[in-house]
Parts: C-alpha cells; structure tokens; sequence
C-alpha cells in the first residue's frame, strides 16, 4: 500500500501544524507529502525537510506548495506556477510514471483561469492525478451554511475535468474539508480539497482511495491518498461459487452491498460497486461456507485415507466412509 498526504496546512511552522504533520508522516508512514500555505519563504523549505525526515524537496516558483518525499519515490519536476505543481513520479511497485499535479487554487474566479491552463498544459498521456486544494465545489451537497449554492459555482472545475478527462476519485470520512471556524450562523462548511484521476491511475493502481482526516489545527482537512498496486498487494482474482446459489442468503448480501453509499462519478461508483460486493460475497463465503477451497482439500486428503484404508481391508466401514 502506498500512501500519500496533501494538507493546506495554513502555516508549517506554527507548533501545532508541524507537530500534527510529524505525527501523520509517522503514523502512515508517508513517502511523499504535499503541503500548500507554509507560509514561509522557500528557502526554508529544506529545514523542514530535515526535521520531517525527508530525503527531497521541492517547490514552486511562489513558495505556496511543498513537495516533500523519499526513497524509493522518484519525482522529475515537469511544470510550476503559483497555483500549481506538477511532477513526474515513478515507484518500483507502479508498472510506469504517474503525473501528480499538487494544487493551491486563488480564492476568485478570474484569478484561477491561469490555473486550468496550466494544469490543461501539463496533461500527460499516461496516468495523472490531480489533488490539492481548488477552492471550488460543484454540487450543493459539497456546502453547508453561507449562501445558496448556485450551479455556476462549480462550471469553472467541472469544463477543466470534462477537458481533461480526469474524474473525482470519490472520499471517505468527513463531507466537508473545510470550516471558516465561525460559530452560530455564520459558519460554513465546503468540500474544497479533492483528488482527480484519469482512468489510466485505475490501470496502475489496484485501488485508490481518498480519506478526510480531521482539520485540526488547521481550516482545511488533510487528504489521505492511497493507492494499492497489483505488484504491492498481489490480489487474488474474485471467482465466483456455484455452491452460493443454493444459499437462500445469497442475493441479499449482493443486494446490501451494491447499495452501500459511494461517491464520484458514475464510472467510479460503479467499480467501487463491484468492489463491495466482491468483499461482501469473500466475508459472507468464509462465514457460512467456510474456506471453501481449505475444505476440499481437506475431503481429499480424507477420501485418500479411506481409500488407502479400503484397499487394505476390504470392510463395509471403509466403504462407507469413502
């Protein structure tokens, strides 16, 4: 399992922010970390390298995001402004590079049309993933409080990724990855940090997965990124039973899982689906009919025995038990 992290941290050197980050770094075992808003200049970047224990570094030209990592990650800087950072990121488990776009978005519409022309120019053939902070949210369900949600809030994002062909990779954890920390009716909730694929991630990657962590200290939600290559985890392919069908229980359990709430787009909804009702079916298999698998091994080596005991003997008993 290989495990990414990006925050908008609002401030690394604040004593809570850093020691939050040392101990997320530690508890997931993080190879490679994007923050936005440390801010400080970029010349500091490298001592925070050092006291976060990283082999690497690197920044865009603002000194608005830092992209911390090492071995055995290895990341070719591709294309930087002040809204973006785009790498070419290679790992022995991923069959070949990935483009990894970290973004800090502008707060205004017009502020982020350079944004989408960048990241549009930095779009590769192969597999991309596009993660960050974008200060946009596209469906009403992705805010809480303030006012209204209009539909052309979310335009702006929604034409870059029909123009790129990325699609939302979905998220468990928290709706929200953003609070203004106001009380009462002044306070508001948005969905603004997101991580974007392309359908060539789903080819390299076994799974990939996105978790809200909790905000604090900051405003903003850090973003757990994780992704579980065919090399890494070896899976063993999904076969399906003939003896299930004679389990009453059988369609219910596909039903509840297929069910189950997921988000993003529909393609992605519909692999996580399957996923689900796969898991369901291994768990439901393994507790009703036990290791099926286990358990025809074990008849063999039963039937063997009887079989050797047959032949030496030739008794009824024998046969009955064979």
């Amino acid at each position: 399992m290989i495990k990414a992290l990006f925050w908008n941290i609002r401030g690394i050197a604040k004593s809570p922010n850093f020691r939050r980050l040392k101990h997320l770094v530690r508890l997931h075992k993080l190879a490679i970390v994007g923050v936005c808003e440390p801010k400080l200049s970029v010349g500091e970047a490298n001592n925070f390298r050092v006291r976060l224990n990283f082999d690497s570094v690197l920044c865009n030209g603002s000194g608005d995001i830092w992209v911390f990592f090492n071995a055995p990650f290895s990341c070719e800087l591709l294309r930087a402004s002040t809204q973006c950072l785009s790498l070419s990121v290679s790992h022995p488990h991923f069959s070949g590079s990935v483009v990894v776009s970290f973004v800090h978005a502008k707060c205004t519409l017009t502020e982020r049309v350079p944004l989408w022309r960048d990241l549009l120019q930095a779009k590769p053939q192969g597999a991309w993933c596009v993660l960050g902070d974008f200060n946009v949210v596209v469906d009403p369900s992705e805010k809480k409080g303030g006012r209204p949600y209009q539909a052309s809030e979310g335009l702006e994002l929604l034409d870059f990724m029909t123009g790129a062909g990325v699609f939302d990779a979905g998220y468990s954890g928290s709706r929200y990855t953003w609070c203004n920390n106001r009380f009462g009716r002044g306070r508001i909730w948005k969905r603004l940090d997101r991580m974007l694929i392309n359908l060539e991630c789903l080819e390299i990657a076994n799974s990939v997965e996105v978790l809200h962590l909790s905000r604090e200290p900051s405003d903003h939600a850090p973003l757990l990124a994780s992704f579980s290559s065919r090399l890494d985890n070896k899976p063993r392919p999904f076969r399906f039973l003939n003896v299930w069908t004679s389990h009453g229980g059988l369609l219910e359990v596909v039903r509840t899982a297929w069910q189950g709430e997921v988000t993003g787009c529909p393609f992605l909804v519909v692999w996580r689906k399957m996923r689900a009702v796969a898991k369901a079916l291994r768990i439901w298999n393994k507790e009703t009919f036990g290791n099926v698998f286990d358990r025809v091994k074990k008849a063999e080596e039963a039937m063997a025995v009887a079989d050797d005991r047959l032949q030496e003997d030739g008794s009824e008993e024998a046969f009955v038990d064979l």
